[in-house]
């Protein structure tokens, strides 16, 4: 099994507005659903809050992925994920094997 340990703030750089809404990020399971009274900004099965980290396990040429959530004060707009790097870790994905996909939730 490869274990990735990442800096979320480090690995992805997000570019959104407005630039002064109060944003807070953390990365959930790709199968999990948010549920408005849960923690899981402290902590969780792939995030760390207390370092910003994410840690994902998978066996090799296994496809892993996971979600990247964002809550802010303000509405957001013109939201973007943008690789700043490889994930390292005991191995390494390169930034041209990641893929990203962008979702929308309102409440």
């Amino acid at each position: 099994m490869i274990r990735f340990r990442l800096a979320l703030f480090a690995t992805l750089a997000l570019v959104w507005s407005p630039a002064h809404a109060a944003l807070s990020v953390w990365a959930l399971g790709d199968s999990e659903k948010l549920h408005p009274d849960a923690a899981y900004e402290a902590s969780n099965r792939f995030w760390d809050g207390g370092t910003q980290t994410v840690q994902l396990h998978a066996a090799r040429n296994e496809v892993i992925a996971f979600q990247v959530a964002l809550r802010s004060d303000q509405a957001l707009a013109n939201v973007d994920l943008v690789p700043t790097g490889d994930f390292t870790g005991p191995g390494t994905i390169a930034a041209a094997n990641l893929d990203f996909y962008l979702e929308y939730f309102a409440d």
